[in-house]
């Protein structure tokens, strides 16, 4: 099947017939009302995917317990029932790590609760813990919430991103370009044009650091502000674990992967190919 609104195949559907990156980007989700017969249940480790709706809540199964821990600006969610694992089959290094001293097991993911007043309205997915940064400041960066936005924000440029800034000043990101949409950007290129030439276009690159400087004015702080962006002709690869099984872009993957790139964008001067929130090519 393809995506209902790009177009893409090879993908998983997670809802609405979109792939995740449509999915993922709000303005696209909400004009796409939900398919008749489908059930989609946004629970407990859905992804990185945006926030759920308070409507999408998901309590407890009976005998199931759940908690919220504080985890910096977030609170991690974690359970322990008789339909949750015990733990690694001879494995008790992994099983010590993925429970904590309670035998709540430890999923990654974060979570808040849809009313704090009414507890037994359920949960919301709030993003992934393990994913999630600070810098040197001390600031944290929600990574899932700030992806969805530069993804918008910064359309038709980006297909997706992952965000870089672990102990660094500030955040930077490694672009997944869009191709139909940096093709219709340069329309005096050839229709054939690689992406490779496409990205180094003055106006691809203008559009960009035009994008993160409007979405930069409206950011609430340092956890939300973006100062560079380097455009990628290399799609994220499956065999090197860059998308994950969910049709998602596996951020610590990249990052690992791609260590050179995160360097480049840190680097000073910044070379040439960085693209640097609101100042021209």
């Amino acid at each position: 099947m393809s995506c209902a609104h790009c177009g893409k195949t090879g993908v998983k559907l997670p809802a609405r017939g979109l792939c995740p990156v449509c999915y993922n980007t709000p303005e696209i989700r909400h004009a796409y009302p939900r398919r008749q017969g489908s059930t989609l249940r946004r629970g407990v480790g859905e992804g990185n995917g945006p926030r759920a709706k308070p409507a999408e809540a998901t309590a407890a199964r009976p005998g199931t317990e759940a908690k919220l821990v504080p985890q910096g600006d977030k609170l991690e969610l974690r359970v322990r029932g008789p339909n949750i694992t015990p733990g690694y089959w001879k494995r008790p290094d992994l099983t010590r790590e993925a429970f904590d001293e309670e035998g709540f097991y430890r999923p990654g993911d974060a979570a808040r609760l849809a009313d704090p007043a009414e507890p037994a309205r359920g949960i919301l997915f709030d993003g992934r813990i393990g994913e999630n940064f600070k810098l040197t400041s001390g600031t944290w960066v929600s990574v899932g919430s700030l992806r969805v936005a530069l993804i918008a924000a910064c359309a038709p440029v980006i297909e997706d991103c992952v965000i870089c800034g672990h102990d660094r000043d500030a955040i930077a990101i490694l672009v997944f370009p869009s191709l139909a949409g940096c093709r219709g950007l340069c329309p005096d290129l050839p229709a054939d044009a690689p992406l490779s030439a496409l990205i180094a276009a003055p106006t691809v690159r203008d559009a960009l650091a035009a994008s993160l400087a409007r979405h930069n004015a409206s950011a609430g702080g340092s956890s939300q502000r973006v100062a560079a962006a380097l455009l990628m002709a290399d799609p994220p690869s499956i065999d090197k674990g860059e998308i994950t099984d969910k049709g998602y872009i596996n951020q610590r993957a990249v990052l690992t992967n791609r260590a050179h790139l995160v360097e480049r964008l840190y680097a000073d001067p910044p070379p040439p190919a960085v693209v640097i929130a609101g100042r021209s090519a």
